[in-house]
């Protein structure tokens, strides 16, 4: 298979992103993604990371990479699952407990800490705007996290999203009051499913 082949099977399998590590098993060692580089058909766009030239570089794929073992929380993880219409302005992710990252350093993100058992709590890989996927928590563990925090957060912004949710066919009480319980704000989320 000639190398522009096995590139665009590469880039369609990967939504436009790859590592070096995808490319090769594709046949595409470091010389000939160096060739790719060079001709202007591959661009670098983090360390490891690549996106082919006609894609757009995605912002969540670019941040999960350099932070391998985090997740999108809070805000952005009610964005990604269409309950919020606001672009995000600061990325939030968890990442578990003793784990470190370069991204504190960012200004565009906000990093937040749990440890193993509730870092694993709801899990699951979404589609981002542009295609790619990425690990975020699910709707209902977002939504606990977001009233968990509300007070750090844009409130208007975590209301029309609990609402949005709980009058949408996604509702689901008993999954959502099982993480509140787990996150220690089980009274919190039952008056607010009372309320709303």
């Amino acid at each position: 298979m000639d190398l522009q082949k096995q590139l665009s099977k590469l880039l369609l399998l990967n939504e436009g992103h790859f590592t070096a590590s995808d490319a090769l098993k594709y046949g595409i060692d470091q010389r000939k993604l160096q060739q790719l580089i060079s001709e202007g058909v591959v661009e670098r766009v983090a360390h490891g990371l690549y996106v082919g030239i006609e894609y757009f570089a995605d912002p969540f794929t670019l941040l999960q990479h350099r932070a391998k073992k985090s997740v999108f929380s809070h805000l952005t993880a009610l964005y990604l699952h269409g309950f919020s219409t606001r672009d995000p302005l600061i990325f939030m992710m968890t990442i578990a407990s003793g784990d470190a990252t370069s991204l504190r350093k960012e200004k565009n993100v906000r990093i937040y800490y749990n440890n193993e058992t509730l870092f694993n709590l709801g899990l699951e890989n979404i589609k981002t705007p542009s295609g790619t996927t990425v690990r975020a928590f699910n709707i209902e563990r977002t939504l606990c996290d977001c009233i968990k925090y509300m007070h750090k957060l844009d409130s208007d912004l975590v209301l029309t999203g609990l609402k949005d949710y709980l009058s949408s066919s996604q509702r689901n009480s008993i999954k959502m009051i099982e993480y509140a319980t787990a996150l220690g704000i089980r009274e919190k989320i039952v008056r607010y499913l009372e309320v709303l």
